[in-house]
């Protein structure tokens, strides 16, 4: 695309893009230094200057709404290490992600949510709040819809009831079974009371 024909919002979008990457790479005054230049994060010398910038942009998949990405995060701004990424592919590549290892693969845990058709919060919930093993938190499958009453070692009772029975508030026994808990773990966890 020619520059002439592009959006004056794109290029203004890229303007800015150009002119943050070198911010961070060189303005020890920004909050953001210390994540980039602050940790040997440089940019290449051709794009010193916009416009070899704007041209390898509109080579390489800019669009609007999409934001410059380093694919290696511990790499340089440089047009072999960039690329136009979304908001959730820049999440997936963040420092501060937590990788999981499982059957000899190692992932974010969005890209483990995404594999294994979970939510995000559900999987980290599974992992980081109730401590399960990995395999248990990506192949419990959840609730799509919790039954108004529930058979456990042979009984059924209503959710108030099995909430009463094991000294449960009914809204964390309810809550417990729509996340996919199975329900022994769900009726035998102890609430953890918080000391004032």
């Amino acid at each position: 695309m020619p520059y002439t024909d592009l959006h004056w919002k794109d290029r203004k979008q890229l303007f800015h893009a150009w002119r943050n990457m070198k911010a961070r790479c060189a303005n020890e005054n920004l909050p953001l230094f210390k994540n980039h230049g602050g940790r040997g994060i440089s940019f290449c010398t051709k794009w010193d200057s916009f416009e070899p910038f704007l041209s390898w942009a509109l080579t390489n998949g800019f669009k609007r709404g999409l934001s410059l990405d380093r694919k290696n995060n511990d790499g340089n701004y440089t047009p072999e290490n960039c690329r136009w990424a979304t908001r959730k592919e820049q999440n997936t590549n963040q420092r501060s992600n937590h990788h999981v290892s499982f059957k000899g693969k190692t992932q974010s845990i969005l890209q483990w949510a995404k594999e294994y058709d979970l939510k995000y919060g559900t999987l980290y919930h599974r992992l980081f709040n109730l401590r399960w093993p990995i395999e248990q938190a990506l192949t419990t499958p959840l609730a799509a819809k919790t039954p108004s009453s529930i058979t456990f070692n042979g009984k059924t009772q209503s959710i108030p009831q099995w909430a009463e029975e094991y000294d449960l508030k009914y809204v964390t026994l309810f809550s417990r079974l729509r996340k996919g808990w199975p329900i022994e773990q769900a009726l035998k966890t102890k609430v953890e009371r918080r000391s004032t």
